[in-house]
């Protein structure tokens, strides 16, 4: 006996145009979606690290990300300089910010960045993340060795950068 095959749940990101449970071959489409990404399996997510001297440069990045759909892996901007006290507290903001780049699928740096953001610039170059840096066009950045890599790509424009962001999520 032949089996007939039943169209079931498109995947996601595709629906099907035939009524549900129908027999016969799916007549699935890709959906398209309000955000200016095309989200596949989740919203994408991107771990913004700058100085905690910087967090007001990182915030808009971070405003800018949300608003074109795309999920914030770890806000720590909430974080001011002296709000945070002892050791306990700052080994669990350690643990969610390493969490944050772990998770993320693309790593934005914003210049300039002090050490805890080159220890974050190094979790996310180990992991193979995509990393874009973000650098002021009249301030000399000092050259890293690290900067360097092939998966590291480095702009003087914000609007370059988001829109080199976007590009790679997309493609993702």
């Amino acid at each position: 006996m032949d089996s007939v095959a039943y169209c079931t749940v498109p995947p996601i990101g595709w629906s099907c145009s035939r009524s549900p449970g129908h027999t016969g071959p799916c007549a699935a489409t890709k959906e398209e979606f309000q955000s200016s990404l095309d989200l596949v399996h989740y919203p994408p997510r991107v771990y913004v690290g700058a100085s905690l001297h910087n967090a007001a440069k990182a915030k808009k990045v971070i405003n800018r990300l949300i608003e074109a759909g795309v999920e914030i892996t770890y806000d720590w901007t909430c974080h001011t300089p002296g709000t945070v006290i002892g050791a306990e507290e700052l080994a669990r903001i350690g643990v969610l910010e390493a969490d944050g780049v772990r998770d993320c699928d693309l790593f934005f740096m914003v210049q300039p960045g002090r050490n805890g953001t080159h220890v974050e610039l190094g979790i996310a170059i180990a992991l193979h993340k995509p990393v874009i840096i973000l650098h002021e066009a009249d301030v000399e950045m000092e050259p890293k060795t690290f900067y360097y890599l092939q998966n590291i790509i480095t702009h003087t424009s914000e609007d370059e950068a988001f829109n080199n962001v976007m590009a790679i999520l997309r493609n993702r």
